[in-house]
């Protein structure tokens, strides 16, 4: 049976439909190739005291840690205050714990010493801050890379050598804004505004 006048134009139909689509499916694969943006790399972490290869605090320790209540009571401890273990910590080296961007360097009142701050970016994006205090001799502001000298420990008063300290805290609160601020006795902003800076260089440690 021959093909009625209507069937043998739904062929030319269907069959200039399929070279239609035939030309788009060559004119896309004529395209080049869209590369697949690249992951940024994970923010590497290394101690603020001595060599940056070092993967151990010691012989440092964290004689005061986040949250602790400490001043007889009278405040939480935003981070960490680090001591060598013989106590021999003024003039030490400070150093960047990450790469970053110095925002504030300068005198606090009611601080002893003077202190820094470093703004860095993790791979998601999102911003932190590092504070540094109780130091002399520091680097002004501008970009800084991980291992990059801050500063040295200075001689906190009352004289003794086992008052001498760094004191490190990380927040996601801008703290070149705000360089002195301290939460006191409200730990529930403490734990909203700082972490636990030691816990996250151990996780990110080269």
């Amino acid at each position: 049976m021959n093909p009625s006048t209507a069937q043998l134009q739904r062929i030319r139909d269907l069959a200039q439909q399929l070279s239609g689509e035939l030309a788009d499916m060559q004119t896309l694969l004529s395209l080049p190739d869209v590369p697949i943006p690249s992951q940024p790399a994970r923010l590497v972490m290394s101690w603020p005291c001595g060599d940056i290869a070092r993967r151990q605090l010691a012989p440092w320790f964290d004689a005061t840690g986040y949250g602790t209540l400490y001043q007889n009571g009278t405040q939480y401890h935003t981070g960490h205050d680090l001591n060598k273990s013989d106590y021999g910590d003024s003039g030490a080296r400070v150093v960047a714990v990450a790469d970053g961007e110095i925002v504030f360097a300068g005198v606090v009142k009611g601080w002893q010493g003077w202190v820094v701050v470093v703004q860095h970016v993790l791979e998601d994006g999102r911003l932190f801050w590092t504070r540094y205090a109780h130091i002399t001799d520091v680097t002004p502001i501008g970009p800084i890379k991980r291992g990059d000298l801050l500063g040295y420990i200075c001689d906190y008063l009352p004289v003794g050598k086992a008052n001498d300290h760094l004191h490190i805290d990380g927040s996601w609160k801008d703290l070149g804004k705000a360089p002195g601020d301290w939460p006191g006795l409200d730990l529930a902003r403490l734990k909203v505004d700082y972490f636990d800076l030691v816990k996250m260089i151990s996780e990110r440690l080269p």
